[in-house]
C-alpha cells in the first residue's frame, strides 16, 4: 500500500475561488450552473454544467 500526504485543501468551483467567497455565494443564493456556450452541446443529453468560475 502506497502511503499519501495531503498538504492542503482547495476549492475552485463555479461560484467562488475559496471556501469564503464561495460559502458567502451559496448564502448570497447565487448559482454557478449555467447554459454552455463554449460548444455545441446537440450531441450531449444536457447543456447545463457549472464551470470554474474563472472561465
Amino acid at each position: 500500500m502506497r502511503r499519501v500526504v495531503v498538504t492542503g485543501i482547495g476549492m475552485i468551483n463555479a461560484v467562488g475561488l475559496n471556501r469564503d467567497d464561495s460559502f458567502s455565494a451559496i448564502v448570497d443564493g447565487k448559482c454557478g450552473i449555467r447554459r454552455i456556450t463554449s460548444f455545441d452541446t446537440n450531441d450531449f443529453p444536457v447543456s447545463i454544467a457549472g464551470r470554474d468560475c474563472r472561465l
